[in-house]
């Protein structure tokens, strides 16, 4: 989509397609309850309506998960992995990263008790892959 004169959603030529995977079978709500509960933790003000451009794409996001996740031994608590003083767009921006990379198969999630905290790792393809993505990022 050409607007303003630039492509707008313009695929990332350094990403190849990848096939949809089965994906487990989930409740969705968990997914805005752990979003909220990273919210509280991180006590970022959650107050009015704000439209926030994000200046980091989220193959940025991505990248600086993936290194922060190497640098606290490969598992790492979602909150541990965000600045606690980040600003809402920043939560959402690396909640979506998350998301993509458990999709391309190279983070796993786990969370023992519903709405204890969720636990994250490399994926077993995923110490591999992450040397890839980091270079070409």
């Amino acid at each position: 989509v050409k607007q303003l004169g630039i492509e707008v959603f313009k695929r990332d030529k350094r990403l190849e397609p990848i096939e949809g995977n089965e994906l487990p079978d989930h409740d969705v709500m968990l997914l805005g309850k752990a979003f909220s509960r990273l919210l509280e933790r991180t006590k970022c003000d959650v107050a009015g309506l704000n439209f926030e451009i994000d200046t980091m794409s989220i193959v940025e996001r991505m990248t600086i998960l993936m290194e922060r996740l190497q640098v606290l031994g490969g598992r790492a608590f979602l909150h541990e992995l965000v600045e606690v003083t980040a600003r809402k767009i920043d939560l959402v921006g690396s909640f979506i990263a998350v998301l993509e990379l458990c999709r391309r198969g190279i983070l796993s999630v786990n969370q023992e008790d519903n709405f204890g905290d969720i636990a994250i790792s490399f994926a077993g393809k995923g110490s591999e892959v992450d040397e890839e993505l980091l270079a070409s990022a």
